[in-house]
């Protein structure tokens, strides 16, 4: 008969502590991904007076009838429509921003936000309609 017991064995030495691992999920990633800026200031409204004249003074058409077709949105778009268009914006060309923030501006500035998102569009080669 053999014996199967094996040796005493000591237990090993820790020579060093646990390191603590960073692990970014997607969620993270894709958080640091949204760190650009918009491409001009939200009262840069005089860059572009074409948008700015369309925006002051046919605002409740401009959005509907040419800023959601840019969009792919349908031309119903009321106030909710605007923050969700500006947020959904964002969110596809990693804009630095939240939710809050697109109705804060639009809510305190509509305009001017208005004017801001279509320059924006344009830079990003969104074509116009009409």
């Amino acid at each position: 008969m053999t014996n199967n017991v094996a040796p005493f064995q000591a237990p090993q030495v820790v020579t060093q502590q646990p390191a603590t691992f960073l692990v970014q999920t997607n969620a993270q990633q894709a958080n640091a991904a949204h760190n650009k800026e918009w491409s001009s200031g939200m009262f840069a409204c005089c860059d572009d007076m074409n948008i700015c004249c369309c925006v002051w003074f046919c605002s409740l058409c401009y959005v509907p009838c040419s800023m959601a077709p840019r969009m792919k949105e349908n031309c119903c778009v009321g106030y909710f429509g605007n923050v969700a268009m500006r947020s959904r914006f964002r969110a596809l060309h990693h804009i630095k921003g939240s939710i809050c923030s697109d109705w804060c501006s639009l809510f305190w500035c509509g305009p001017c936000a208005t004017c801001q998102l279509a320059r924006e569009m344009d830079k990003q080669g969104y074509n116009r309609v009409g």
